[in-house]
């Protein structure tokens, strides 16, 4: 071969080279895989750290004391992001600014607008495995009046739990506002809504007959509510429906019961949902 030869030959050799190296820095188009990096919400990403450390029933505590004295400047001081905080991260994706509200609105009356101190009561057993620890506490006024909250630990997070106004005051409060709206309309098709409850709905005609029923008890253009409290077992809010007949005042007491997520109404003037109510099939 000649020196000629042997020099075509080697530049051919590094030229191939070349082209390797550089194909193999900058792949084709169609090669590249891009990269998504999908952010976690704070909640979670919290929940991930806290979930990797060890459970320590001590710092639970000092973590549980704090939860219910943010719970309690919360109402005292009406600051309805300060009860969104101590909620858990479920009830923080439904309505959570609604629900603060109307929740520190019924506390403060429930309260009477009185100094609020916490208890310590214990330690309360839990067959989950996902929870941690529970913890309950008693919230009292200066003249005694009082109800229980519970302090969870699960999966990472720690948050307020068991008090039916957090949970239930600004669904209660939607649904008597329907109630009482249809009451002064007339309206027997939305009272019937406002008296169904998941897949059982109130039959028109018995609603016709509750119109008719508060029709010979009040002048229902007067028609109004106001809460005033809660019943023993904590699962149930008390109203009063006041209003005129004839110029005289009248009051009504009803109640709206609460659990799995749902309300309904409870009032003597007429059959439950689940004594009437009917089935999409009938």
């Amino acid at each position: 071969m000649s020196s000629m030869d042997k020099k075509k030959m080697l530049a051919e050799i590094i030229l191939m080279m070349f082209v390797f190296t550089g194909c193999a820095a900058n792949p084709r188009e169609s090669d590249k895989k891009e990269i998504i990096v999908q952010e976690k919400h704070p909640d979670e990403v919290n929940s991930q750290k806290q979930a990797e450390k060890p459970f320590d029933k001590s710092i639970f505590r000092e973590e549980a004391d704090k939860k219910v004295e943010q719970y309690l400047k919360g109402i005292m001081e009406k600051d309805y992001k300060l009860l969104v905080d101590v909620m858990s991260t479920e009830q923080k994706n439904y309505y959570p600014e609604e629900r603060a509200k109307a929740a520190i609105k019924d506390l403060t009356i429930f309260f009477q607008n009185d100094k609020i101190s916490y208890k310590f009561e214990g330690e309360e057993q839990s067959g989950d495995f996902r929870i941690q620890a529970i913890y309950k506490y008693k919230i009292f006024s200066e003249d005694g009046n009082g109800k229980t909250i519970k302090v969870i630990s699960s999966e990472g997070q720690i948050y307020i739990t068991g008090d039916i106004f957090l949970t239930y005051s600004h669904w209660a409060k939607n649904r008597i506002d329907r109630f009482i709206q249809a009451l002064r309309n007339k309206d027997a098709e939305k009272l019937a809504g406002s008296l169904s409850v998941d897949d059982l709905y109130y039959p028109l005609n018995e609603a016709e007959k509750v119109i008719a029923r508060y029709e010979d008890k009040f002048d229902l253009l007067t028609l109004d509510y106001k809460f005033i409290g809660i019943n023993e077992r904590e699962d149930s809010f008390i109203y009063l429906i006041t209003g005129e007949k004839n110029g005289n005042y009248i009051e009504h007491e009803l109640t709206i019961i609460c659990g799995d997520g749902l309300t309904s109404i409870i009032d003597d003037w007429m059959p439950s949902n689940q004594e009437v109510g009917r089935t999409y099939s009938g």
